[in-house]
């Protein structure tokens, strides 16, 4: 037994008749035997011996070539192997239908469950085995009472996985790696720092004459800091005789033309601009 697959080895299948014609199928039907089995619930063991039952009724009683079934459905959740795939079916009971379809038959009759292993195992079979999607019941393609209501019903709903049944693990994303790329990783502070090779670019840069390579980090401009500006500005009139800093940082007075000798500040002096805090023109005051 290959898993969920039981061959025609291992439940005794007896050789075929004659040559079977293949297909294409478009679909599959489902089946039941008809009449009750009995003894529900059995015991697995049982169930080889009722599949060669139904081709023993198939080869002697109907005279056909082998089991009429592409394959059966045990209460357990197996799958027993019968014609075989793409193998023309005796089944459906009108020619087009054992053209087209394949047969799946449940191990259960009248008045018998159909149980939630049995249609997991079918929609498995059908989905990875066959390949071929549950699309009909037998009742579809000529009046009879076969499938049963159960599985009539279930074909109205469109053939849904029942919900107690196992679903096949889905296979987990790998979570993304939270390591940063090359390029943000820090380097050791003894590593010398190489610089990326780059082609040399023809274009100069603004201050230098020589030529960088491309990616290289662009040389610092020698800049000279700005004149500060003085604390007082002082008129024409006082230009001539500029004051001097006192060791406290203050200017030290001086006579000047002005007449502003004695005092700190020179009488011609412009004041300061008012800055602005917070919305609110703020002067200082002369003091």
């Amino acid at each position: 037994m290959t898993g969920l697959l039981v061959t025609r080895a291992e439940w005794g299948a007896r050789p075929a008749r004659g040559g079977i014609g293949n297909i294409n199928p478009e679909g599959i039907t489902v089946h039941y035997n008809g009449p009750a089995f009995g003894g529900f619930p059995w015991d697995h063991g049982r169930c080889a011996q009722l599949v060669r039952g139904t081709q023993a009724f198939h080869l002697d009683g109907r005279g056909w070539a082998d089991i009429a079934y592409t394959a059966c459905v045990c209460p357990h959740g197996f799958v027993f192997e019968g014609r075989g795939l793409r193998q023309r079916t005796a089944a459906q009971g009108t020619n087009e239908g054992n053209r087209r379809s394949l047969a799946l038959m449940f191990l259960a009759g009248e008045g018998e469950p159909i149980t939630d292993e049995a249609r997991a195992v079918a929609i498995w079979w059908a989905n990875e085995i066959a390949r071929t999607p549950l699309r009909w019941a037998h009742r579809d393609w000529h009046s009879t009472a076969c499938p049963g209501d159960p599985l009539a019903f279930w074909k109205a709903a469109g053939f849904p996985r029942p919900a107690s049944a196992p679903r096949r693990p889905r296979r987990r994303r790998r979570p993304r790696s939270r390591r940063r790329s090359p390029r943000h990783r820090r380097r050791s502070p003894s590593a010398p720092r190489s610089a990326p090779a780059a082609v040399a670019a023809t274009s100069a840069c603004s201050n230098s004459s020589s030529p960088r390579r491309v990616g290289s980090p662009a040389p610092l401009m020698a800049t000279t800091a700005p004149p500060r500006r003085p604390r007082f500005a002082t008129c024409s009139g006082c230009s001539s005789s500029p004051r001097t800093a006192s060791p406290a940082g203050r200017p030290a007075p001086s006579s000047t033309s002005c007449g502003s000798a004695g005092s700190d500040r020179c009488r011609h002096e412009r004041p300061p601009r008012p800055r602005s805090m917070g919305g609110r023109r703020v002067v200082r005051r002369r003091r």
